[in-house]
């Protein structure tokens, strides 16, 4: 039987945190091989690969290193304008991708959409996440039953993004499936009301404190005495397997954007 060609890889943001974890991910994945990286503070033209794997192109310039490794798919971990500026230089070389950049608009997600579909590339995006995709189906079950609905969004203190992509994607699952916005108690008249912020119609606390990783708790409750919560913790960069892979594996199949990987990791079928 004849072996499937390896996907290349190039990762951006290759020195961040996650950027780190998601070379170490897939480096040791069967059917995967990172070929290259880029990063702005590199300063090497080379970079070590973990388990052995050897030695890989390395570059602050991403399109010197498209144009060098050619790559099937682009993981992008850096920000969000950063992010659109490593979508265009993919797109001009066909190269799909995988943005792991959390923070990004619904206007820059249109964007991103319109441009994938004119080059003909696969992007995905949204949680790479089980324990988050799993949260945001069980809250979408449960929102039709409840009144109130808050979620207490918990990151590191180098986190910038508040609400956080997963607080967000949790806060429209329950949005969509309830139909209509949750009850939200008002402040009182004589003082400035500090309930948080409002997204989907759903409350979002968002908690940014050093030495803590992920946590989202969705507190559901009625006016008449009862509360039910769905909490999820991630404790590590190493959360992002094996959604990253996943992801990775998908997106050449792909035309256009994939927000969100609930089917993929769930089979579940979206609603259109």
């Amino acid at each position: 039987m004849k072996q499937k060609k390896p996907l290349n890889i190039v990762v951006t943001g290759a020195l961040g945190r996650a950027g780190k974890a998601v070379v170490d991910i897939l480096s040791k994945e069967p059917g995967i091989r990172v070929v290259g990286a880029a990063d702005a503070l590199f300063v090497e033209r080379e970079m070590s690969l973990p388990h052995g794997k050897g030695r890989v192109p390395a570059s602050r310039n991403l399109e010197e290193i498209l144009d060098a490794c050619r790559p099937d798919v682009l993981v992008d971990f850096t920000n969000p304008s950063a992010t659109l500026v490593a979508l265009r230089a993919a797109a001009k070389r066909g190269i799909h991708v995988v943005i792991g950049t959390t923070g990004l608009t619904k206007t820059q997600l249109n964007q991103i959409d319109r441009l994938a579909k004119s080059a003909g590339i696969g992007v995905l995006t949204g949680t790479f996440s089980f324990a988050v995709a799993l949260a945001a189906h069980l809250a979408s079950i449960a929102a039709g039953y409840f009144d109130y609905a808050e979620i207490v969004d918990l990151g590191k203190f180098e986190k910038l993004d508040a609400p956080s992509g997963a607080a967000l994607d949790i806060a429209a699952a329950m949005a969509k499936a309830r139909g209509k916005p949750f009850n939200r108690q008002p402040g009182q008249a004589d003082a400035p009301a500090c309930r948080g912020g409002e997204y989907d119609g759903v409350t979002i606390h968002s908690l940014r404190l050093s030495d803590c990783y992920i946590h989202e708790q969705v507190i559901l409750g009625t006016s008449a005495g009862t509360l039910f919560s769905i909490g999820l913790e991630l404790t590590s960069e190493q959360y992002l397997k094996p959604g990253i892979v996943i992801a990775v594996k998908e997106a050449p199949r792909q035309r256009g954007l994939l927000y969100g990987l609930d089917d993929l990791f769930l089979g579940l079928k979206k609603k259109k």
